[in-house]
């Protein structure tokens, strides 16, 4: 495996840990009645917020008040 692949997979595994039951519930609950294009097209209009939030550290995640409200579908869509 590449240095990318082993670093991408690391970033992909804290950010689904950093999700508790409580928080995957409300990916689920906001993603129940969305289309997959719909989901596709929030995560475009997000692309700079989603950018910006997997290029932070984890405790500039929680952090961040600009990311509190969609903590949980930022880190769903990074």
């Amino acid at each position: 495996m590449s240095r990318y692949a082993r670093q991408a997979a690391a970033e992909a595994e804290e950010l689904a840990a950093s999700l508790d039951e409580h928080d995957v519930q409300i990916v689920r609950d906001a993603l129940a009645g969305a289309t997959q294009a719909e989901w596709r097209a929030w995560c475009e209009g997000n692309a700079a917020h989603i950018f910006d939030f997997v290029h932070a550290t984890p405790s500039e995640r929680r952090r961040q008040a600009r990311w509190r409200k969609y903590f949980q579908l930022l880190t769903y869509a990074a």
